[in-house]
């Protein structure tokens, strides 16, 4: 995973990060210590999971780690505390932060991050800001759940979709057919071969909503146990 560290001192981050380094399974992108951090900059660092101590200068740390989710954060205790935490945050001292890591990695391998799911999607061209764009979304991560689900997608993908947004499996199948023709018209090419390989040539000859979750969700489980190889090395 793709971990950030922002504390109190910059002696404070780097003995986060030396722990961290010395597990070899994540990696640290980002460091900061003291004075107030940008939100938006955080969000644009690339991390997966966010290290913050609780208590930051001119800064709260909890409203910090609720303003970043989805994206999960360790927030960090100078000793074991009664407090409740964020919905995407855990907390931890400094000496159980590498149990801390192990939980959260386990439940980011267990549960689809629909964050992770967007950003996917953004990179091969989708716009975000489209209906058909979060229907896909959600159906990815369904799908992931759900392995069986590709093999009927109108009652066990469309279905549940539609019954959430309060729309009809038929227009759900639309909105997510348009928004892969739209991605495979004006998306980008070399993304979308990383992808679908030879099958995208010039014509840019598109999938079906199946043959498209498929490989997509093929993609992302095999990452997920690149990374899994990577925390647990055999």
């Amino acid at each position: 995973m793709r971990i950030y560290i922002l504390r109190r001192t910059l002696g404070d981050a780097e003995r986060a990060q030396a722990q961290i380094r010395a597990r070899g399974a994540d990696r640290v992108v980002g460091l900061a210590a003291g004075g107030r951090v940008d939100e938006e900059a955080l969000r644009r660092s690339g991390a997966d999971l966010f290290v913050l101590d609780a208590v930051l200068p001119g800064q709260d740390g909890l409203a910090l780690a609720r303003a970043l989710a989805p994206r999960p954060c360790v927030l960090l205790l100078p000793c074991a505390q009664n407090l409740r935490a964020p919905k995407n945050a855990r907390f931890a001292t400094e000496a159980e932060l590498a149990a801390a890591l192990d939980d959260v990695r386990g439940a980011a391998l267990a549960t689809p991050d629909r964050n992770a799911l967007g950003e996917e999607l953004l990179r091969l061209g989708f716009k975000p800001q489209t209906l058909g764009t979060r229907q896909l979304c959600r159906a990815l991560a369904i799908a992931l759940q759900d392995e069986g689900a590709l093999a009927d997608v109108r009652s066990r993908i469309y279905a549940p979709i539609a019954r959430e947004m309060r729309r009809t499996p038929d227009s759900v199948e639309r909105n997510i057919r348009y928004a892969i023709e739209c991605a495979w018209v004006r998306g980008d090419l070399r993304a979308l071969q990383s992808r679908f390989g030879y099958t995208v040539e010039a014509e840019r000859g598109k999938p079906t909503n199946r043959a498209f979750l498929a490989q997509i969700c093929e993609h992302l489980r095999l990452r997920r146990m690149d990374a899994q190889e990577e925390t647990y090395p055999s």
